[in-house]
């Protein structure tokens, strides 16, 4: 008899706890809880931009990628990158493929890498965090085109 209670306790608990959190305030918990300074945003008030715009990075990917491959297969890839407080890429990973294939990923990964120092770091309630950025990379045959994911 105290099991079912239990539940039924438990259950009625954790519905008042979830009860009024807007879909805002869940995007804006952080990934990590344990350690402020360390935790790493999925969306912030001030998303982390690029410090010459979206031109710089299309041109400074093309660049370090053609010192390797002379064409590009035609495609979409999701990468993320962690920008750090610093403006710093902390990681990088591909998070999937739209239409085609990337077959260079680790080369683009690592000229991801090489943008460094590129970045403005995000801001939550004026003060600089670590946050997500995701970015889409559209190959052609001779050149890529990167779009923000928002």
């Amino acid at each position: 008899m105290l099991k079912p209670v239990f539940l039924l306790v438990i259950s009625i608990t954790t519905y008042l706890l979830s009860f009024g959190q807007s879909s805002d305030t869940i995007h804006r918990r952080p990934l990590q809880t344990e350690d402020t300074d360390d935790r790493t945003f999925v969306k912030a008030e001030v998303m982390p931009t690029l410090l010459n715009g979206p031109a710089a990075l299309e041109d400074t990917l093309t660049r370090l990628l053609r010192q390797q491959h002379s064409t590009f297969e035609k495609g979409t890839s999701l990468f993320s990158l962690i920008i750090d407080k610093t403006g710093n890429i902390d990681a990088v990973s591909k998070q999937g493929v739209n239409n085609g294939t990337t077959p260079f990923e680790k080369d683009v990964v690592e000229a991801l890498v090489k943008t460094a120092g590129m970045w403005v770091p995000a801001s939550e309630s004026g003060e600089k965090v670590n946050c997500y950025k995701f970015i889409y990379i559209e190959f052609s045959k001779r050149s890529l085109k990167v779009t923000e994911r928002q």
